[in-house]
């Protein structure tokens, strides 16, 4: 993809982009296999540092990684939780427990989703971020958090 536009680094995400609207060029196409190179080739592949679904803001201040990371996953379930949010389930790196609770914001689930079927694979590529500030703060404790998201999931095999 080719695409108009320029670097508009946000809080944390030092990456982030401004594109330009309806400036997007396909100029070619690669089937998934291009996923494996991806992988290896964008080298931080972490969690930053914890198995939680969140940063606490000492975590988050000293964070100097990139805000996004590429990581693969196995035993991965997206579904709706209680509260009808997206969330994303899995396993990763030999944890000793899965990570749970994560938000998904990839549309191409949301429909399957949103009519109650949940969805499981074994292994999956996905794009992790990090916000660019703090977004919550827990009301009973004062606590601030950053929580981490899940933007993309390519089914791997």
């Amino acid at each position: 993809i080719e695409f108009d536009g320029r670097p508009m680094p946000q809080g944390k995400q030092k990456e982030n982009w401004v594109i330009n609207n309806n400036s997007c060029r396909i100029i070619d196409s690669e089937d998934i296999s291009v996923l494996r190179k991806v992988y290896r080739q964008y080298g931080y592949h972490r969690f930053w540092e914890n198995n939680r679904a969140y940063l606490n803001e000492d975590e988050f201040e000293s964070i100097t990684d990139p805000s996004e990371s590429i990581m693969l996953v196995s035993n991965v379930r997206i579904y709706r939780n209680d509260y009808d949010k997206a969330k994303i389930d899995f396993e990763w790196g030999g944890s000793l427990y899965p990570l749970k609770w994560i938000s998904m914001t990839d549309p191409e689930y949301y429909s399957r989703i949103n009519d109650g079927e949940e969805i499981f694979m074994d292994k999956a590529i996905i794009v992790v971020s990090i916000p660019k500030d703090i977004d919550y703060i827990d009301p009973r404790t004062g606590e601030r958090k950053a929580f981490k998201f899940v933007s993309k999931v390519f089914p791997f095999e």
